[in-house]
């Protein structure tokens, strides 16, 4: 872990064999956030109305027209503590630690590698040389090892929307559930190299299948 390793972070680094941090990475932030929001009061300044048709009594938590009823309310903390154990119970399995030790250094806290280290959120400090070492301890590796990096192309979505348009061309036979997939390539084929924004509130589910 170098820079920050924090929440999501950390919650993805729990499970590894040994965790190696700088020691200035920030860690931890073990702790879970809700957050709601209402404009009722400048809607009513706007002088703009809301009517809603919903089913379910509580079909509508969330909404931005009105103010949570003290039962949301409970409701959503209820959800953000189940979530907070969820997060603190994944990382005392992962660190092999009782849910109270890691409770007790959780709450959204952020600790530096030197604390982390001393309160056993990671195992080893250094930067990626450590952790080279560490893996191939790990793993029984002896020798040299080559590292390739890895990372998202910045045409991915290029070479897939062209990838998509040779495959589903308009003399393609596709089942009925696929035809949206060429309306897509055809819809987009049209903006040819220009830069664009597409949203797309398309069902792709079949895609997978």
């Amino acid at each position: 872990m170098a820079g920050a390793a924090a929440s999501g972070g950390y919650y993805i680094s729990t499970f590894a064999n040994k965790i190696v941090a700088e020691p200035s990475t920030l860690t931890g932030s073990i702790g879970v956030t809700g957050l709601g929001v209402h404009a009722e009061r400048l809607f009513k300044k706007l002088h703009i109305n809301w009517s809603e048709i919903k089913y379910g009594e509580h079909s509508d938590l969330g909404s931005l027209s009105r103010k949570p009823t003290e039962e949301e309310t409970e409701m959503m903390r209820s959800m953000t503590e189940t979530f907070y154990k969820k997060f603190v119970t994944v990382c005392a399995t992962g660190r092999k630690m009782p849910y109270e030790d890691i409770d007790k250094i959780a709450q959204g806290r952020v600790w530096t590698g030197n604390q982390a280290i001393k309160n056993g959120l990671i195992d080893e400090l250094g930067g990626l040389n450590k952790a080279v070492e560490v893996m191939k301890q790990e793993a029984k590796i002896k020798g040299d090892i080559n590292l390739v990096e890895y990372q998202t192309n910045t045409n991915s979505l290029e070479i897939a929307i062209g990838f998509g348009a040779q495959t589903l061309s308009q003399s393609s036979q596709l089942p009925a559930e696929l035809g949206i997939l060429q309306d897509i390539v055809q819809t987009w084929n049209q903006y040819k190299d220009e830069k664009c924004l597409m949203l797309t509130p398309f069902d792709l589910t079949q895609w997978d299948k």
